[in-house]
């Protein structure tokens, strides 16, 4: 998603610097889903990141 919207932007050089999983309890979480669904949600791989994203915009840009 990340790459996407800075490629959309003509920025070049766009990579992940820092990538770190946000944990939340799987008691709150069990609050908006069931049981089966944590756990395919735990199997899945995804989940809230949080990340630092680098990339350069080229000097004849027209963004301000």
């Amino acid at each position: 998603m990340e790459q996407a919207v800075a490629v959309h932007l003509n920025f070049t050089k766009i990579t992940i610097k820092k990538e770190k999983r946000i944990k939340i309890p799987d008691e709150i979480i069990l609050n908006f889903m069931s049981k089966t669904e944590l756990d395919n949600y735990n199997k899945s791989g995804n989940g809230i990141f949080s990340i630092t994203v680098y990339a350069e915009k080229p000097v004849n840009c027209c963004c301000k």
